[in-house]
């Protein structure tokens, strides 16, 4: 087990390398110093104390009555048969109704709160969303809260004017008695609170159980472009699955874990009117770069330190998009061109980080286990609606990862646990048929 890789070799590594050692450490001991020590404690006795002839005579008796019990139930083979099969069902349908997450969520004392508002909101908003977070839990919560601290923005999906974070400190679990009062208990009614506010995106999320693998216990993934039919094919197949996702009853809250596309200026070139006015295409990209953003010209030096020259349009003449009808490019006769000869602006929205995962186009996507699903059926739930989607891949990280990888394993790891529990009975017993008559009575 030491060697399985992963989350699962790395949880299981410990207890196999303990028991490993602890075995030849025992094994050391019958072997070298149980024989010496036997012979000089140990002398033979012919007088038995009353409480030894009790205890072998009771011994006796229960060795006995198993002897009669064994042999009438041979006689009654049938209705053994079917107990033993009943109870190897029976342990199937309870090994089925354990919950398949892969680790179980844990009260840690604190909650972390994610809050998003529309691009182009200005931080003022943004700080009154946060007050409102910060309002509820210092006072709906006030008897489970210890503290909050709020930061404007940034958050888990990087940075910008309209995004935030809050971590919220919880009382002792002392102070906090009652399953109601249970973090995850708290984070349900957060969240149901929050899920009428119609100013931002809030989600509230517990820690992860395992640090570095994932920021929250949501089940992560990302959907891929894998035949390259574009952004706009993504951006549908999200919000298929979002609103799949609305109508299932194990999944819940499936978002994107990026920032929304934000509305940049896009300029349009029409080359061939560009060239029939004998434009050159690198001059326009020279003047576009040098009046809109600067160019580096060269250095001075001024009061003993070097200092940059940049050249760059002035800006009450870059401000705005019609301002592009100010700037002219010279043409190959020498005459200027002006830019709204060759040229059209338009708003469009696009993402702010073209992100990729494993070589394809992708978006990062998270989401919950709905009340009363684990993860794993979360899982489950996620991968038949992707399935249903051919031109989109689906590709897990995180905790979610972990927790794929360890269902695969699992297997292997009950084989080999058998396997040699199997093989040291046989050595025990130098026998085939009684390790496999102990192995059975397992169930």
């Amino acid at each position: 087990m030491s060697f399985f890789s992963g989350a699962t070799g790395i949880i299981y590594r410990q207890f196999s390398i303990t028991l490993v050692a602890a075995m030849a450490l025992s094994l050391m001991v019958a072997l070298i110093l149980t024989p010496a020590l036997c012979a000089v404690l140990l002398k033979p006795q012919n007088k038995q104390y009353r409480w030894a002839q009790w205890f072998n005579r009771s011994l006796d008796k229960l060795k006995s009555h198993y002897l009669t019990l064994s042999k009438k139930s041979i006689d009654f083979k049938y209705i053994s048969g079917a107990a033993f099969i009943l109870l190897i069902v029976s342990f199937v349908l309870i090994y089925r109704a354990l919950p398949t997450s892969f680790l179980p969520q844990e009260d840690q004392g604190a909650l972390m709160v994610q809050f998003t508002l529309p691009e182009g909101t200005p931080l003022s908003k943004t700080e009154e969303v946060g007050k409102q977070i910060s309002d509820y839990f210092q006072t709906t919560e006030k008897n489970n809260t210890n503290g909050i601290m709020v930061i404007n923005g940034r958050n888990f999906s990087g940075t910008g004017q309209n995004l935030g974070q809050a971590y919220v400190s919880l009382k002792h679990w002392d102070d906090r008695k009652g399953n109601q009062n249970s973090a995850q208990q708290i984070r349900a009614r957060a969240s149901k609170y929050f899920s009428k506010n119609n100013q931002a995106r809030i989600n509230v999320l517990m820690p992860s159980v395992i640090r570095g693998l994932g920021n929250s216990d949501k089940v992560d993934f990302w959907i891929q472009d894998v035949k390259g039919l574009g952004r706009d094919k993504l951006i549908a197949s999200f919000q298929n699955l979002q609103q799949q996702s609305a109508k299932n009853q194990q999944v819940s809250n499936l978002d994107k874990k990026g920032n929304d596309d934000q509305a940049v200026l896009n300029i349009k070139i029409d080359h061939r009117i560009a060239m029939a006015n004998g434009v050159n295409v690198n001059d326009i990209n020279r003047t576009l770069s040098t009046a809109w953003s600067g160019t580096y010209i060269n250095d001075f030096i001024d009061r003993g330190r070097i200092k940059r020259v940049y050249l760059q349009g002035d800006a009450p003449y870059r401000s705005k998009p019609e301002d592009l009808s100010y700037w002219f490019v010279k043409n190959t006769q020498g005459q200027m061109i002006p830019f709204n000869q060759f040229s059209a602006v338009q708003w469009q929205g696009a993402p702010p980080l073209l992100e990729r995962f494993m070589g394809y186009p992708a978006i990062e996507l998270e989401a919950d286990a709905a009340n009363g699903s684990s993860t794993g059926q979360a899982m489950q739930q996620i991968s038949q609606m992707v399935a249903d989607m051919p031109d989109i891949g689906l590709a897990w990280s995180g905790l979610s990862y972990q927790e794929l990888q360890s269902s695969h394993q699992a297997i292997w790891l009950y084989i080999i646990s058998i396997a040699f529990i199997f093989l040291c009975l046989a050595a025990l017993y130098e026998s085939w048929s009684i390790p496999t008559v102990v192995m059975m009575a397992i169930p």
